[in-house]
């Protein structure tokens, strides 16, 4: 059974009865008469597989029972010889299953066949066709009232079932995934291979991601952040146009994708030789509480607790290597944590490399769960613009802040937290020089299983001695 049709057979069971209405991704101009290149929406490949733009579907549901109804582009000789084969109505019925297969210029009047009697309908309230949706409801399930045009409907949000499904991958997914894994793998193999002094990033970004198309990648996971020197403190950069010098670190956060589904790995290597002292002291702390946080992705577990047990871990590091001016319990109580490790401990991974679905059940952390997917990807990142660092002397709980900007909103909340630290008392510390400028993650990709965690990207070389005995 391919992806799609187990995608919406558990979907059925959900629903029961109605009918789904999702959309295709759109081109989008790069510039003039030029498009950047077209991946499919990834809630639509999921229920339907189809890869073309200019897509619409519609899923009947009755009695947990489902018929797909697919509305896409025609054939066309002359676009064709443009830009490439279009599969047409009969490729969507014998090759993707559909039901029954129609022009997508035909969806407007088809849809309000198709929606005759059927009262719950599912939509997805973000997606920009959602408008032309509501419009043809009113049409297809009416409400006759005189002064005003109203549908009988209930419309359902679509996103939130779509998220939970997603969440747990099936073995088919796995497999894809642990393609695209093992194809990462290999191109983060290439790149400490490759890797010299007086290259540029682009140029290791450029060895590294041929070979994930090489071995099958249809395209990257994310951009590629090859960042050399002090550019590894700067968690999304992408810029990848500086020289890499002798003696640095480079970090690399970098994935394939085959078959839609992405890698998401990050390694951190010497340029050239080995790691200096004060590089070997950082890095394995990073690594010991990565190997923590991979041992908590087992059933029954929560992200966040996987989250907690990092940041104890990264705290006492921090102690330990002289970056913070006080004790575990204050660097955590306090967040000085936050100055050197500010994001997230891991996210799903799957069609998207941050995949689909919450962290929460009912208000709670969610539980881990055979078949779930998560990067762990703790770092250290020490700036080289703060040398000396004013820490305020003010508890902070992470979770009082997370509600707070959930009530208040984000930028009204962290408005407030700004006034808070700055009326707050201060200890002046100045960080090690010879960390200034270092930064590491390190990231992989782990699956949930009964027997534990699963780790997809373990041939990715991460201990000092795997490593240097690529690079030095």
């Amino acid at each position: 059974m391919n992806n799609s049709l187990e995608a919406r057979n558990n979907l059925a069971k959900k629903i029961k009865n109605g009918a789904v209405l999702i959309h295709s991704g759109h081109t989008q101009t790069r510039n003039n008469d030029v498009l950047h290149p077209f991946r499919q929406n990834s809630n639509f490949y999921y229920l339907t597989g189809w890869p073309e733009p200019e897509a619409h579907a519609v899923i009947i549901v009755k009695d947990s029972q489902h018929e797909l109804h697919l509305f896409v582009k025609d054939r066309n000789e002359e676009r064709e010889t443009w830009d490439g084969k279009i599969l047409g109505q009969g490729e969507a019925i014998e090759k993707y299953n559909a039901t029954k297969a129609y022009s997508t210029y035909d969806y407007s009047t088809e849809l309000q066949k198709l929606l005759a009697g059927i009262t719950d309908v599912y939509c997805d309230y973000n997606d920009i066709d959602f408008s032309t949706d509501a419009y043809y409801l009113k049409k297809a399930v009416p409400y006759d009232q005189r002064g005003g045009q109203f549908s009988l409907a209930t419309i359902y949000p679509l996103s939130p079932l779509i998220s939970e499904l997603r969440l747990i991958k099936s073995k088919r997914e796995i497999e894809l995934l642990k393609t695209a894994c093992d194809i990462t793998v290999l191109g983060h193999i290439e790149a400490m291979k490759t890797t010299t002094p007086k290259k540029y990033e682009y140029q290791v970004a450029a060895e590294m991601e041929k070979v994930f198309y090489d071995n099958g990648a249809e395209r990257l996971g994310y951009p590629s952040i090859v960042a050399g020197g002090k550019n590894s403190c700067i968690l999304h950069y992408s810029t990848n146009r500086e020289v890499l010098n002798e003696g640095e670190l480079l970090l690399i956060d970098a994935a394939a994708e085959f078959e839609m589904y992405s890698s998401d790995v990050t390694r951190t290597f010497p340029i050239h030789k080995k790691f200096s002292s004060a590089q070997k002291d950082l890095y394995n702390e990073v690594l010991k509480a990565q190997n923590l946080g991979i041992d908590g992705v087992v059933e029954g577990n929560t992200m966040r607790n996987v989250h907690k047990d990092t940041i104890s871990s990264l705290s006492e590091s921090m102690v330990n290597l002289g970056l913070v001016p006080l004790g575990v319990d204050d660097t955590i109580s306090m967040a000085h944590f936050f100055e050197f490790f500010m994001h997230g401990t891991g996210h799903w991974l799957g069609l998207d490399v941050h995949d689909a679905g919450s962290y929460e059940t009912d208000g709670k952390p969610r539980k881990l769960k055979e078949g779930m997917v998560t990067t762990i990807e703790p770092g250290i990142y020490v700036r080289p613009t703060k040398p000396v660092i004013e820490f305020p002397l003010i508890e902070r709980d992470p979770e009082q802040i997370r509600k707070r900007r959930q009530q208040l909103g984000l930028t009204k909340a962290a408005a407030i937290e700004a006034e808070e630290i700055s009326n707050a008392k201060t200890i002046k510390h100045e960080i090690p020089k010879e960390l200034l400028g270092i930064g590491v993650r390190i990231e992989d990709d782990i699956l949930c299983t009964t027997e534990g965690p699963s780790n997809l990207t373990e041939k990715a070389p991460k201990t000092i001695e795997d490593i240097e005995a690529i690079t030095s």
